[in-house]
């Protein structure tokens, strides 16, 4: 079933007619493929269709635009982990953290690719890689949304992060459940 699943989204992927559909399909692929702890497989949809999609947030609708943020954000996420990023190949690693350096001006996606790129240059061995980002992410105005006390994302950090964004989820008004068919909260897989 889950390789039916990810054969779709990948089919999606290529017949997408604009970059929001290629994006929302590359969405959809990523979290099937976290959720069947294909690490190396999503490592490589990241590179090839996340990142550079990434760039494109602000051609969405403006009320549409801090969700697909948030969402394309979180769903990177686990290559910020140091743990996730040494289970790939390293010429893997290397093409993510090229892409994540060319990646968005949305101040989420900024900063999660920020963190990749310091899991990235960690497990390459750049100190100045490691160095820059780390300059980077100090100062970042996303700093203080991501609630990571040490400045770190592992596996403590993406459960903590995860909670209170589901927290926050909860509480948001949402039209009566007899008005509406849409889905009450939202799935945020994150797999290490």
């Amino acid at each position: 079933m889950m390789d039916e699943g990810l054969e779709y989204f990948r089919a999606q992927v290529r017949a997408a007619g604009s970059n929001a559909d290629r994006l929302s399909a590359a969405l959809a692929l990523g979290q099937l493929l976290l959720l069947a702890d294909r690490k190396a497989e999503f490592a490589e949809c990241a590179a090839t269709h996340l990142m550079p999609l990434a760039g494109n947030v602000a051609q969405w609708p403006v009320a549409e635009q801090g969700a697909v943020n948030a969402t394309v954000a979180w769903t990177l996420l686990p290559l910020a982990v140091d743990e996730f990023v040494t289970a790939l190949p390293e010429a893997t690693v290397r093409r993510v953290s090229e892409k994540a350096i060319e990646s968005s001006d949305a101040a989420d996606i900024n900063f999660v690719c920020l963190l990749v790129q310091r899991a990235c240059g960690r497990r390459l061995k750049d100190e100045k890689l490691v160095e820059r980002a780390g300059e980077r992410l100090a100062r970042h105005p996303a700093l203080s949304r991501w609630n990571l006390p040490t400045g770190e994302v592992g596996i403590d950090a993406l459960s903590r992060v995860r909670a209170a964004f589901l927290s926050q989820e909860l509480f948001r008004e949402r039209p009566s459940r007899k008005r509406s068919r849409e889905p009450f909260g939202v799935v945020v897989t994150i797999r290490v």
